[in-house]
């Protein structure tokens, strides 16, 4: 019976999540850290990305090495390698588009292929049905 007493409480401590050891709460900044260390790792070594820094710069380029703390951008700008360190990092988005003749900034592909997608949606529903209407 006392067996049976020391393996329910000692699996109500592990379901209830007891401390173990000293293990300090993750918090969001760690969290947005591990997601990019994740994100780059997935995305892997020549892999084009466009990467918006907590300084509010866009770095756009591949990834050239993987480290523990950070990544190196081959920069296509720049033309020069660029170390980002993890924390740095506000957002991370696979590829970089075409750059803007007036800012410089590069367009965001994913948001060029929706807009084309628009424009053909409209030239092949919108427009026959106002003509055909009149």
């Amino acid at each position: 019976m006392q067996h049976c007493l020391i393996a329910l409480v000692l699996i109500c401590t592990v379901a209830v999540g007891a401390p173990r050891g000293q293990s300090k709460p993750a918090t969001k900044e760690d969290k947005r850290v591990e997601e990019v260390k994740w994100k780059v790792r997935s995305l892997g070594i020549a892999s084009r990305v466009t990467v918006k820094l907590n300084n509010g710069n866009e770095r756009y380029g591949s990834i050239d090495r993987i480290d523990e703390d950070s990544f190196q951008l081959a920069e296509v700008d720049l033309k020069q390698l660029y170390t980002v360190s993890y924390r740095d990092v506000r957002k991370l988005r696979e590829g970089y588009g075409n750059p803007n003749q007036f800012t410089g900034k590069r367009w965001n592909p994913i948001l060029a292929k929706i807009s084309v997608a628009a424009v053909v949606v409209m030239f092949a529903i919108v427009i026959p049905l106002s003509l055909s209407s009149t």
